[in-house]
């Protein structure tokens, strides 16, 4: 039976965390975890954490290692505790399921897959502002698909990005993939995503929206940050062409903002 593992590293976000506890627990399919890796947080975070993890089993904590600082730190944490017929995403405390239904459809998706399962398993996301207007959608490609290596590795090179929140990590690929680089804040998803695209043989592509998120987190307030490291993770894969994802990255925004106007 297929199981859901959601990795959520946390700091102090105990206001944020029930719309996401919430919309897992009113899921009609049940086969699923939570893994909280906290980061050192104050009392009162640490006491919600502590409660709910009392009231369903479910819910596990950890502590964050000093060694494995950051989200991407917190998140390489996590793939020690991947069991063998997880498939894994990755959630920030303000995240949260797209529709009571939605892991039965995933679930439904994949048994469909007969057992050829992908690496990744790319869905949508939708942005939404604090007000909760619909702001836009994150995805891969907006088609139902797969691909495969040479042609993952080209839609990275055109500035594509798979959404991570979006995006299920499937069980077979814990003992291939394991590390976020932690030289990255910000951008360590990218990051991750082009160090892995070596090892990814397949990948199944859905137009299917799985998580809402919040504008205005950690990576949106540090804009140039997350910019100067989009262009070192570009030109640490592709050096003198680093140019190219990059132009095309942003070019691709700057056009969604247009079609969203008009």
């Amino acid at each position: 039976m297929n199981s859901f593992l959601f990795i959520v590293p946390t700091l102090n976000s105990y206001k944020d965390l029930p719309k996401l506890i919430n919309s897992l627990k009113e899921q009609t399919y049940k086969n699923w975890r939570i893994l909280f890796i906290d980061g050192n947080s104050n009392k009162f975070h640490k006491k919600f954490l502590r409660i709910i993890s009392k009231e369903d089993e479910r819910f596990g904590v950890i502590e964050q290692s000093l060694n494995s600082k950051g989200i991407f730190g917190a998140m390489n944490q996590g793939w020690n505790y991947i069991n063998k017929n997880d498939w894994t995403l990755f959630w920030g405390s303000d995240d949260w399921a797209f529709s009571n239904f939605m892991l039965e459809d995933l679930n439904n998706k994949i048994i469909k897959l007969n057992n050829d399962l992908p690496d990744l398993i790319v869905c949508k996301g939708t942005y939404f502002s604090k007000n909760g207007k619909k702001e836009r959608d994150s995805y891969f490609f907006k088609d139902n698909k797969v691909v495969f290596k040479n042609e993952f590795k080209k839609l990275l090179f055109c500035g594509r990005t798979p959404p991570h929140q979006a995006t299920l990590f499937s069980p077979k690929l814990k003992k291939s993939i394991r590390n976020y680089d932690l030289k990255y804040f910000i951008a360590g998803d990218l990051k991750f995503f082009l160090n892995a695209s070596s090892k990814i043989e397949k990948v199944k592509i859905l137009d299917f929206c799985i998580v809402k998120m919040k504008i205005g987190g950690f990576s949106s307030i540090n804009g140039l940050k997350r910019l100067k490291e989009v262009l070192r993770a570009y030109y640490e894969e592709y050096r003198i062409l680093f140019f190219v994802p990059f132009f095309l990255r942003y070019v691709r925004r700057l056009l969604s903002k247009f079609e969203k106007c008009i």
